[in-house]
């Protein structure tokens, strides 16, 4: 069931973590997630670099919004696939920095198995070799398989390694994939989830982002 109650989110510095600018906090206070929401962020360390590198999007990793108690949280596969209070996923980003994208023309009944399907991933361990099996999962597959399965729409598009920005970061990859360098592996990436046409742009603290 799709949520229409606005959340104030307060930003702290926690973590390491920097506050974002006032204009920033601003349009975070006023953003209204509903679930199924799909959200991005940058996460400031070694993959995360590799990963918009690699995939030339600004993004490394994103999760779907969930309301669970009267409150969101986003499901994610960070490590183990989990649900983290939306508020401390902001606030983990580089500079608290989000943006948050919504399916196109899903029915409740749609949003709910999307969710529900991404929800039977719990607990997998994360996938260190960006492989589209159902043994390990990483963010943006997670998000792929559950809009793909539960809802019948592929949001994001799986594209070789070949095709991306590998040859600046090959050491990395090749230490990822050990020793191997697999072109031909398909990959979904943050970037084509947020670059799906089944999604429209709801909101953006990102510099340029075009959004409000």
């Amino acid at each position: 069931m799709r949520s229409c109650l606005a959340v104030t989110i307060l930003l702290l510095a926690i973590a390491g973590c920097m506050a974002p600018a006032p204009t920033h906090t601003a349009a975070v206070a006023s953003a209204e997630f509903l679930e199924g929401d799909i959200v991005f962020q940058h996460i400031d360390e070694p993959m995360g670099e590799l990963i918009v590198g690699v995939t030339r999007s600004p993004y490394s990793h994103c999760g779907i919004v969930t309301w669970r108690d009267g409150r969101p949280w986003v499901l994610e596969a960070a490590g183990p696939v989990r649900l983290t209070p939306l508020e401390r996923w902001i606030a983990r980003g580089h500079r608290g920095w989000f943006t948050q994208v919504r399916p196109r023309k899903l029915d409740p009944g749609q949003i709910a198995a999307a969710v529900t399907t991404g929800m039977a991933f719990m607990h997998l361990p994360y996938d260190m070799q960006y492989e589209l099996d159902d043994e390990k999962v990483y963010c943006s597959e997670l998000v792929h398989k559950a809009f793909a399965r539960g809802a019948g729409v592929p949001i994001g598009e799986p594209l070789p390694l070949g095709q991306m920005n590998w040859r600046p970061y090959e050491t990395q990859i090749r230490e990822l994939a050990e020793g191997e360098l697999p072109l031909e592996r398909q990959i979904v990436s943050p970037g084509s989830v947020a670059e799906s046409p089944h999604v429209r742009l709801i909101h953006s603290t990102f510099p340029d982002s075009g959004a409000p």
